[in-house]
């Protein structure tokens, strides 16, 4: 009952970021929040900005998503070692979900960053954890 009260809280009619639809399809914004919260705290811009830079150099985005996965983190935890395969997975799968919202919002956040260079950057994040089962 509290799932269910909980998703229909996050619903969102009106995507606030080009690749919400991508992120989480049932349109709700589950990581939306939590996320703006560590975002505006700024503990990550040095790590992001690092990253981004390394990536711009190399021509990959693996340290970008290796910054959104540690900001990912702090909203959910590797699974368990009693974890089942389900579970595992379902974690995992949220844990990407609020990596890429994490993304989105630090792009919107980089007023030198293009809706079109942010678009791009989201579709090539490689969105895979070395934590992961």
């Amino acid at each position: 009952m509290f799932r269910t009260y909980a998703t229909a809280r996050h619903e969102c009619d009106v995507l606030p970021y080009p690749r919400c639809d991508r992120i989480c399809p049932d349109h709700t914004c589950l990581y939306h929040g939590a996320v703006a919260d560590i975002v505006e705290a700024g503990r990550y811009e040095a790590t992001w900005s690092q990253a981004d830079d390394s990536d711009r150099a190399d021509g990959t985005r693996d340290a970008t998503w290796h910054a959104c996965d540690l900001a990912a983190y702090e909203l959910l935890e590797y699974p368990p070692d009693d974890a089942t395969p389900e579970q595992i997975a379902q974690i995992n799968d949220s844990r990407r979900r609020a990596g890429l919202c994490f993304a989105q919002q630090m792009l919107a956040a980089d007023s030198n960053e293009l809706p079109r260079s942010s678009r791009s950057i989201i579709d090539n994040l490689p969105t895979t954890s070395t934590g992961e089962g």
